[in-house]
């Protein structure tokens, strides 16, 4: 039976706990203000009023681990939440993709 050194044996129990953070919830806390605030699309806020952009940024890795996609997009929309109170706005539009854990959105008053 091989014995592991001490360095692998830390090196794995880092990646595991860069795993383990990972899957956990999202790290962004959606503030109660912001709950009423809608994530839609560009095509759905023809009618609104812009009220501004916003551009919010999370991490896409740990480490060399990417994290999972949906959870970045969660944590983005949330970002953007928040943001759109600040602005006075109850919707909220991508506008554009995201980039290293970065998007821009449009902040919108629909209703």
């Amino acid at each position: 039976m091989m014995r592991k050194s001490a360095a692998q044996c830390k090196s794995l129990l880092g990646l595991l706990l860069v795993v383990s953070l990972g899957a956990c919830a999202p790290f962004v806390p959606l503030k109660s203000a912001a709950e009423a605030v809608e994530v839609s699309n560009l095509e759905a806020t023809t009618a609104c009023t812009l009220k501004g952009n916003v551009r919010v940024k999370v991490l896409n890795k740990l480490g060399p681990v990417a994290r999972d996609p949906g959870k970045v997009i969660i944590e983005l929309n949330t970002l953007a939440r928040n943001s759109a109170v600040e602005q006075g706005g109850d919707t909220v539009a991508a506008a554009g993709p995201i980039a290293d854990g970065e998007r821009e959105y449009k902040v919108f008053r629909c209703h």
